[in-house]
């Protein structure tokens, strides 16, 4: 069963497309408005239709939607008794989280030991390489002092030793950060901690994508198969009332239908066969052409262009009765 918001958007969309068979619509404007067609569900997707098969497109706001059934749709919630009134409306506009935001907030986690490093021998290498820069930047500054200069620079020799001495500090913390840690610094890990939750992210990234595998079926054809195409002559030609209903969309009452049902019957009972060509796509919608023909003489009697329409179960049907006498 539809959620009342689907259902609301197929109604929508089936009027736009009684429109444009009525010819009050040009098919760019059917076309545009479909497009501008979209409900939000609770978990922050958005629905649209499908212009070319006429199913259910589901999406995260800026990327590309991809076909969704429509049992994947999430009703809204009511916030808890209690909770902040604006808490459930922020969750319900917020898209849902992708697996590369998932990341981005584990990847801070690898970096936090490393930080906590507080060994004496890390704090002595620290403190080495705070001294080093001191002296290289003295040197600098002897050899400034004893070489000539252009004018130019030799005006703005404090700024260029400065800017000299600022270079040589970044170049050795830079080597310094790359430096591998210190093997003694696991001697100084408490029996009980594990080294196991911090290669827990790299052992279960390659196990992400498969998570996220959607689980929705490949979208169906645009046109029907000769099977489909099959069941819908057996289902005319059984006799059968409630058949002949279930393969045409048209509301037709049951007179209606009881009349149409004896006259397809009779046609085959009397030698006069319905054959079925092959489906067309015109203007992203599907029709065939039926024919009545004569199996003794072999004369097509007549000849008519059904539309073909997938309903919300997936199936094809016919839009309307064929009336190969009117």
């Amino acid at each position: 069963m539809l959620h009342p918001d689907l259902d609301s958007l197929r109604s929508q969309y089936n009027q736009v497309l009684d429109e444009l068979e009525a010819g009050n619509l040009s098919y760019d404007d059917a076309l545009s408005s479909v497009q501008a067609m979209s409900v939000v569900d609770g978990g922050g997707f958005v629905w649209l239709i499908d212009t070319a098969t006429g199913g259910f497109l589901r999406a995260v706001p800026g990327e590309i939607p991809q076909e969704a059934d429509p049992s994947e749709f999430v009703a809204a919630r009511i916030p808890s008794a209690g909770s902040s009134p604006w808490a459930s409306q922020q969750d319900l506009l917020r898209p849902p989280a992708t697996p590369r935001a998932r990341d981005e907030r584990q990847a801070p986690s690898q970096f936090e030991d490393d930080d906590a490093d507080d060994s004496p021998s890390s704090m002595m290498r620290r403190r080495q390489a705070q001294q080093r820069p001191s002296s290289s930047a003295t040197q600098i500054a002897g050899r400034l002092r004893s070489v000539k200069l252009p004018p130019l620079l030799d005006r703005n020799k404090r700024l260029l030793g400065i800017v000299l001495t600022l270079a040589l500090v970044f170049v050795v913390f830079s080597r310094f950060s790359k430096e591998a840690p210190d093997p003694t610094i696991v001697s100084d890990v408490p029996a009980s901690t594990s080294l196991v939750p911090a290669t827990l992210p790299v052992e279960t990234v390659p196990t992400l994508p498969l998570e996220t595998v959607p689980t929705t079926t490949p979208a169906p054809l645009p046109l029907p198969t000769d099977d489909e195409l099959a069941s819908l002559k057996l289902a005319l030609l059984s006799g059968e009332r409630a058949q002949v209903a279930a393969v045409v969309l048209e509301e037709a009452s049951p007179k209606r239908v009881a009349l149409y049902t004896a006259r397809y019957f009779g046609y085959n009972a009397t030698g006069l066969q319905i054959e079925l060509a092959a489906p067309v796509l015109e203007k992203k919608r599907a029709f065939v052409s039926v024919s009545l023909v004569d199996s003794l003489s072999g004369e097509t009697l007549a000849t008519r262009k059904v539309r073909l329409r997938r309903d919300d179960d997936g199936r094809w049907r016919f839009a309307t009765l064929i009336d190969f006498e009117s």
